[in-house]
């Protein structure tokens, strides 16, 4: 049998309560410093969750301040649009069938004094009126209703 010295065998537990204290103290120090930068972490990224979220809201308030200046240019756009056809339509309704035939007719007696004008010397060279040599040019035409209206 072996005798041991019980003054080392009751050191040995000693020391190694020991080394376990100072590993758990090691531990616990760790697992605190982990604790502290999770902890540190967490309060950066909500920190950055608030900027992005008020970010967000400010690109929606300037998305919704847009779309209603767009709304509403449109309208003014349409109502000018509007305006322009509106007075489109009252000048085409001024235009009458009685205007467009005034016009016609003023238009074919100018041309026939235009070329009655231009006649005289063929009427002198044929020793007829001018209006003969006239009349004999512009027979089957519209011209020729309006002189004999005119005669």
């Amino acid at each position: 049998m072996v005798l041991k010295n019980p003054s080392t065998d009751d050191k040995r537990p000693i020391e190694i309560q020991k080394q376990l204290a100072v590993s758990l103290a090691n531990l616990e120090s760790t697992i605190q410093q982990k604790e502290k930068e999770l902890a540190g972490q967490l309060q950066q990224r909500e920190f950055i969750e608030n900027i992005s979220a008020s970010e967000l809201r400010v690109l929606q308030e300037k998305n919704k301040a847009d779309l209603e200046l767009k709304q509403k240019e449109t309208e003014i756009y349409m109502q000018q649009l509007a305006a322009e056809v509106q007075a489109v339509v009252q000048k085409a309704s001024a235009i009458s069938p009685d205007l467009v035939s005034a016009l016609q007719s003023f238009s074919d007696k100018a041309l026939a004094e235009k070329m009655a004008e231009s006649m005289a010397p063929l009427a002198i060279l044929g020793g007829k009126s001018v209006a003969d040599v006239f009349s004999n040019l512009l027979k089957g035409t519209v011209i020729e209703k309006v002189l004999q209206q005119n005669t």
